[in-house]
């Protein structure tokens, strides 16, 4: 008898495909605006605390997360997904990295600004 608590194989593969879609999309934002959206809505940081980090005004911050935000609704878009993607942008866990690399890539991602001069 097959577990019914498994997950329907042919929507997990199309829930991967999505999340790997919406991974491209991030990947491909400058990276200033990869860094404020992953901030606010990874690590849930506030626009004054970004700005503080960053160097460059609250509002700079606010203005370059909605392009970010508008520029992977476009992508999605394109790749023919929905282009309402609340809620999977803070699932990143969805897309399996080897663990030896998980810090080298959130590091590339999130920019290393603790390493970075100030």
């Amino acid at each position: 008898m097959a577990d019914s608590s498994a997950a329907d194989p042919e929507a997990e593969a199309a829930r991967r495909e999505e999340a790997l879609a919406l991974h491209r999309a991030i990947a491909a934002l400058p990276s200033l605006w990869r860094r404020v959206l992953l901030r606010l809505e990874l690590e849930k940081d506030t626009a004054e605390h970004i700005s503080h980090i960053l160097g460059i005004p609250e509002e700079d911050v606010r203005r370059v997360a909605e392009s970010a935000r508008a520029q992977i609704r476009e992508k999605m878009h394109a790749s023919g997904y929905p282009a309402d993607i609340a809620g999977t942008v803070r699932e990143p866990s969805r897309i399996p990295q080897p663990l030896q690399h998980r810090d080298r890539i959130e590091r590339g991602l999130l920019g290393d600004v603790k390493g970075e001069a100030s």
